[in-house]
């Protein structure tokens, strides 16, 4: 059968630089894709995204890439794992398999809280935290750190996730160039919060 899963994230990050010891002024960032659905449709073996409405810029692009990615590469399993799990087990996942990012450090630790119905659905409730270390993609030579917790409700029906809650902190140090010659020792550090929510339905 093909899924159809209507896929939501909404991102806010409150960060604050520091640039030679002196604080900077930083307006607010949001991640464009916060409000836009995504429809992920699974076809011959491979999933696929695009937005629930209107046409995706190159930037939205991107991120649907990602998010169908992370179907395509299981990233539930190497969450999760492979094995039966019953509430109150705990294990731990590389944080390099869960972000998808091959050179992080850390591990995320893992529990099945509870059974619980989230919205009609029985859910398994995990519960995690995690602390990973690791080079930013967009900066060449910073370093970056996530450390947080998240709940997360995942359907035992459909075995998908359709709800988490993530908070914690993000920190960013190293040096960057704004400018040909000129070297700048770059801090950012501030909380992190994200929702993620996913709509499973059927053909």
């Amino acid at each position: 059968k093909n899924f159809f899963f209507v896929n939501s994230c909404f991102i806010e990050n409150i960060h604050k630089m520091i640039i030679n010891g002196e604080p900077a002024p930083m307006p607010k960032e949001e991640n464009e894709m916060v409000g836009k659905p995504v429809i992920l449709t699974l076809k011959d073996g491979e999933w696929s995204g695009e937005l629930e409405e209107g046409e995706a810029n190159a930037d939205q692009q991107e991120e649907i890439k990602d998010i169908a990615d992370d179907f395509n590469n299981n990233s539930d399993l190497k969450a999760y794992g492979d094995v039966p799990r019953k509430v109150g087990d705990e294990w731990e996942s590389d944080g390099a398999d869960v972000f998808g990012v091959d050179d992080m450090d850390g591990k995320i630790k893992l529990k099945f809280d509870r059974v619980e119905k989230f919205r009609g659905v029985e859910c398994a409730v995990l519960v995690c935290r995690f602390k990973v270390t690791g080079a930013d993609d967009d900066l060449e030579g910073v370093e970056m750190m996530m450390a947080g917790k998240a709940t997360i409700y995942r359907s035992l029906k459909d075995l998908a996730d359709i709800h988490a809650e993530f908070s914690g902190k993000m920190d960013m140090n190293g040096l960057v160039n704004p400018e040909p010659g000129m070297n700048m020792e770059m801090k950012i550090n501030g909380k992190m919060k994200m929702k993620h929510a996913t709509k499973v339905t059927r053909p």
